[in-house]
């Protein structure tokens, strides 16, 4: 019996990816609609130094975005804040050489053109080949014409080169956090309120998978601590600033990137503290199950709380990133093999979840599972309200959370400014 608990959750995983491949070699990956810059905005992106995170961050922060990498690697968190920042520079620099290049050529010819018109009136009509009265006048108004769509040019790259380079400095930061640690989340929100910034956009991203059997300091086991229950607690620290930066027009939104590993998961997930019978790959499809029950009634709670926050989950698909640097040698060898046939991109897996950031389609919806930038459904057991309330209750009384989120004291819109009373800290 143990032989076949260990063996089942390996092959329903990978049965499920060899599906998920199959749809990525037979469709093309979920292009970004233009989106509207988001300036002023602030998100905050665990696991935001590399691989899917870190595309994220750079696509968030081409939009405007001022972004929080939340790492435990902070090394790399800082070379990725360095390559970013770099990276708006040299677009900054391009828009203004674009910029200069146009006024030297408006210039230019504004000096040729003025330089023929003005010639001495005695002068004959052809002498040296100049050009006639008639011609200057023509040239006169192809200068008109050439300085309008200069000024309408060098609008549009000032524009452009604004809105790909905001300061650096407010652009992207890094903020230590180690998600396994459920002190340092408490610190890493002590840190951030301390900077008395809004939070309009939480991507939980980070992730392990398939790791070692181990615990945390905490006691939890390592893909349930990581990637689900330091989310949970971070959340739920982080509601009073994303419900107090949310409006009725424009949502503070919680994003999960999840995996369709939850498929495979079943009912036989709570166990927090122990496995019988460890499997990594059934530890990292429950912790996925995990974020996508959490999101569904989280979306519950804020909309019974009257909060101007929505909560979705996102599936990116099967991505070349480093998580798969614990899979067994074959495994591995073939992961290698085949990863730039049928695997996405970080870039292109980082589509969904920046739709589900910014795209006004979403304005107001929640309780989303998006994969390829659609709607689609989740596993069965997600949708069962039972086990959903079953692990939040759970999940709190192991945090020493308050079962419930707000109570709101004044009716949304009512002109009157609504309080909210955190009930969960």
């Amino acid at each position: 019996m143990s032989v076949l608990a260990r063996v089942l959750p390996v092959l329903k995983l990978y049965l499920t990816a060899v599906k998920v491949l199959f749809y990525q070699l037979l469709h093309k990956p979920f292009a970004v609609p233009a989106l509207p810059k988001q300036h002023g905005k602030v998100a905050i992106v665990t696991g935001g130094a590399r691989g899917l995170g870190y595309a994220i961050v750079r696509q968030l922060a081409g939009l405007g975005m001022h972004v929080i990498i939340a790492s435990h690697d902070k090394k790399q968190g800082l070379a990725a804040v360095k390559s970013i920042r770099e990276e708006q520079s040299r677009a900054l620099v391009v828009a203004a050489e674009e910029i200069l290049r146009s006024f030297w050529v408006c210039r230019f010819l504004a000096e040729i053109i003025e330089w023929v018109a003005i010639r001495p009136p005695d002068w004959p009509e052809e002498q040296q080949g100049l050009p006639t009265p008639a011609v200057c006048e023509q040239g006169s108004l192809l200068l008109i014409i050439v300085l309008n769509l200069t000024a309408t040019k060098v609008r549009f790259v000032v524009s452009l080169g604004l809105s790909l380079s905001p300061p650096p400095h407010l652009s992207v930061d890094f903020e230590f956090v180690d998600l396994a640690s459920l002190s340092s989340v408490r610190q890493f929100v002590c840190r951030f309120q301390a900077q008395g910034l809004p939070l309009h956009v939480l991507i939980n991203n980070a992730a392990v998978m398939l790791v070692p059997e181990g615990k945390t300091d905490d006691g939890f086991e390592l893909h349930f601590a990581t990637n689900y229950l330091g989310h949970f607690l971070l959340t739920r620290f982080l509601l009073d600033t994303l419900v107090h930066s949310g409006k009725d027009e424009a949502c503070s939104r919680i994003i999960s990137i999840s995996s369709s590993a939850h498929y495979t998961a079943d009912k036989d997930f709570l166990f927090f503290r122990s496995m019988q019978h460890y499997s990594a790959h059934g530890a990292y499809a429950h912790s996925k199950l995990a974020q996508v029950l959490f999101t569904y009634r989280l979306q519950q709670e804020l909309q019974s709380s009257g909060c101007a926050v929505t909560a979705s989950a996102v599936d990116p698909g099967v991505v070349d990133t480093h998580l798969y640097r614990n899979l067994s040698t074959p495994a591995r060898l073939a992961q290698r093999l085949i990863a730039h046939l049928l695997f996405r991109s970080p870039a292109q897996a980082a589509a969904t979840a920046v739709y589900a950031a910014a795209s006004p389609e979403l304005e107001g919806v929640g309780g989303c599972y998006l994969y390829e930038g659609k709607r689609v459904s989740s596993s069965a057991l997600s949708y069962d309200v039972e086990l959903q309330a079953q692990l939040w209750r759970r999940s709190c009384s192991l945090l020493g959370l308050a079962d419930s989120l707000y109570v709101y004291q004044a009716k949304r819109g009512g002109g009157g400014g609504g309080a909210y009373t955190n009930l969960s800290l």
